[in-house]
């Protein structure tokens, strides 16, 4: 269950990266270091009992 929740979860923070690297001009995702970054994150939510966080196309769109 954890394999296929850590893929679904992967995917979807490659596929809103590269939807933000297709609406703006500026420097392109570094999909390595975000990889990295989310699963540190993931790490530490599940550490401390937290919700874990993902990268959301609307706070994205927004931030732009």
């Amino acid at each position: 269950m954890a394999i296929a929740m850590a893929f679904i979860v992967s995917a979807e923070t490659l596929l809103c990266a590269a939807a933000v690297d297709q609406m703006q001009s500026g420097p392109r995702t570094r999909y390595n270091r975000e990889m990295s970054a989310q699963g540190i994150g993931k790490f530490f939510c599940g550490f401390l009992e937290a919700s874990p966080m993902t990268g959301v196309i609307v706070r994205s769109k927004a931030n732009l």
